[in-house]
């Protein structure tokens, strides 16, 4: 079990959190230096302050559970395999020290998903991140209401204290989600779950971010799964073979008729700009293929200035998770996040499957979201961020918890062969002598 934890290493994790959602940062950096500016360079001084301090508390506490942290550590080797690929960029990127900045602080970002794996269970990290979220929905919808010249953005959308509106919707969509989750499972506070989903849902369709209110339909439209994934594999598998018959056309359907789907959700063919931006994207991406430019490096750079120039649009970032890591580390870095990526998401699948803990299905459904919020936003593994901090702690803990199975299974069959040892001893009776 893990050790008590203390009033002041909850506030520090729950407000180093509330931090890395973004909130308050976006309009502290658009209002010292500009959003665009802060995205190109290291960062602000202040926040790299801040964000380290805490780290460096995290890595302490660590050090308490040294032996565990390190077993666990080595269980899940692709996702150290992927930070020391990061490092390592370092001595062929185009700015060494932009990645040696931005790696301190996606090592930090990895201690507190460490962290937070190897002491959380999941409906424990669950309740944590509503939480947080519900303070960060109150924070927006105070802000829209009473300061708007913070808290509505121009157009008329809401982004409350992010900046922009698509951080509040991206937060919003993962807070409507989660206290939804909730409701399902905790029937005692089932009703103000359902209020604070609302309260998200709100702010969610007020921050008009169509990626956030696609993402959060789909996951809403995967509930229903987490009782399949628990079925037997008589009922699983044919019910997924019929599951695929049937999405695969729907799929095909959206892919054909992209630009009606586009329009009744407010874009335009491009995604706002990003096909073209992928386009690019991809042209660089194959200018370096194996390598990449260096973790963190790439958007400062020149090539960077042509790529926004081709464009016409000042993009700070891929706006593709996916991408994203093919920019920074190549094909062999993107190789090692695909495969710790696969090998964690079929161990979450069943998590779901064999839990009898509760709460066993959070895991999952977060990969999930973040693969596809991943696909138009590069969430996937951004330094300082919660979504990297979560994605970290739940590919640490499906690993934990299914280490913890199979040592139990051994447990059980070994406790089995000694009964049967046992009774087979009693049993036995020496022959009688003549």
């Amino acid at each position: 079990m893990p050790p008590e934890r203390s009033f002041f290493e909850k506030a520090v994790l729950f407000s180093l959190l509330v931090l890395a959602t973004g909130a308050g940062l976006g309009a502290y950096i658009a209002k010292q230096e500009g959003a665009a500016a802060y995205a190109y360079s290291g960062g602000d001084h202040l926040i790299q302050l801040i964000f380290s301090s805490v780290y460096l508390y995290f890595f302490f506490r660590l050090t308490r559970r040294g032996a565990e942290a390190w077993a666990l550590v080595k269980q899940e080797k692709w996702i150290a395999a992927y930070w020391l690929w990061a490092l390592g960029s370092s001595l062929w990127s185009v700015s060494t020290s932009l990645t040696v900045v931005h790696w301190i602080a996606l090592l930090g970002t990895g201690l507190v998903g460490l962290y937070i794996g190897l002491t959380f269970e999941p409906l424990e990290q669950l309740s944590l991140i509503a939480r947080c979220l519900a303070a960060v929905a109150v924070a927006s919808l105070l802000a829209a209401i009473f300061v708007p010249s913070v808290g509505v953005a121009q157009g008329g959308a809401w982004q409350g204290v992010f900046f922009p509106k698509n951080s509040l919707g991206r937060m919003m969509a993962l807070g409507t989600f989660s206290f939804v989750l909730l409701a399902i499972d905790q029937k005692e506070k089932r009703w103000l779950n359902l209020i604070l989903a609302a309260l998200c849902g709100g702010l969610l369709l007020l921050a008009q971010s169509a990626t956030a209110i696609v993402v959060c339909l789909l996951m809403l439209l995967l509930l229903p799964f987490r009782k399949m994934l628990a079925m037997g594999n008589r009922l699983f598998v044919p019910l997924l073979a019929f599951l695929t018959i049937f999405t695969v056309p729907l799929v095909v359907w959206i892919a054909m008729n992209s630009k009606s789907v586009l329009v009744a959700l407010g874009r335009d063919s491009s995604l706002t700009g990003r096909l073209p931006l992928w386009a690019v994207v991809i042209q660089e991406i194959s200018t370096r293929p194996f390598i990449g430019f260096g973790y963190g490096a790439f958007w400062s750079t020149s090539e960077a200035d042509r790529v926004r120039a081709t464009i016409g649009w000042a993009a700070p970032n891929a706006h593709n998770g996916f991408l994203e890591i093919l920019l920074a580390l190549g094909f062999i870095g993107g190789a090692l996040f695909l495969i710790g990526l696969l090998r964690n998401l079929t161990f979450a699948v069943r998590a779901v499957r064999t839990g009898n803990r509760g709460g066993e299905s959070w895991p999952f459904f977060f990969l999930m979201f973040n693969l596809l919020y991943s696909m138009t936003e590069s969430s996937l593994l951004s330094a300082n961020f919660i979504l990297s901090m979560l994605f970290v702690a739940n590919s640490y803990w499906v690993v934990r918890a299914t280490r913890e199975e199979y040592a139990a299974e051994e447990y059980a069959t070994e406790e089995e062969e000694s009964a049967e040892l046992a009774s087979a001893d009693s049993l036995y009776c020496e022959p009688a002598e003549v």
